[in-house]
C-alpha cells in the first residue's frame, strides 16, 4: 500500500467517524490496520498522532518513507 492509498483510507475513515475522532486517531487506527509494525514505532512517540486534530509532518514523512520505502 502506497501512502497516499493509506491517506485516501485515512479520510474515509475520519469522516465516517462524523466529527468523533480527531484526525489523529483516525490516521492511526488506519495505520495499526494496515501496517501494524508502523504502528507500534508511532504509539507513544512525542509527535503520537492519536489525540490530535493535525498529524505533525516528522510522523507523516516517518510513516511515507516506511510505506513507499
Amino acid at each position: 500500500m502506497t501512502y497516499d492509498e493509506f491517506l485516501a483510507l485515512v479520510h474515509e475513515k475520519h469522516d465516517s467517524m462524523a466529527g468523533e475522532w480527531p484526525l489523529g486517531q483516525a490516521f492511526f487506527n488506519v495505520l495499526h490496520e494496515v501496517a501494524p509494525d508502523i504502528a507500534v514505532e508511532v504509539r507513544g512517540h512525542v509527535h503520537d498522532p492519536f489525540h490530535r486534530d493535525k498529524i505533525d509532518p516528522m510522523i507523516a514523512s516517518f510513516v511515507m518513507e516506511r510505506m513507499d520505502g
